[in-house]
């Protein structure tokens, strides 16, 4: 079995809702670019610290993470080698914007 960890990351995300049964909840809305996203029911520390899946105390928090780009994942090999230079984040700082919006269901 792998070793839970972080995965899932969607991008080229203009905007996600993440709600209730109820309707309520939130949306995040790109403003400058498309931003990456990924939601849990696990903390990145529980997922760090579990061997296996069923190790995992599932959290009554939904944890969302918003980025604007990630550093590349996997290479050439999958024991040393990392990720060609071409997929690797520069130096340099990056900006973008986004909008966060409250929901709330029609009663």
């Amino acid at each position: 079995y792998s070793k839970p960890q972080d995965n899932s990351n969607k991008t080229d995300v203009r905007w996600v809702e993440l709600t209730d049964g109820a309707g309520n909840g939130l949306r995040f809305q790109a403003v400058s670019e498309p931003m990456s996203v990924t939601a849990h029911n696990y903390s990145i520390e529980t997922m760090e610290a579990a061997d296996y899946s069923f190790q995992m105390q599932r959290s009554k928090y939904v944890h969302v993470h918003i980025d604007q780009t990630q550093f590349g994942l996997g290479g050439v090999d999958s024991w040393s080698y990392g990720p060609l230079q071409n997929y690797l984040l520069s130096e340099h700082h990056y900006h973008y914007t986004y909008r966060i919006e409250p929901l709330i269901a029609d009663q």
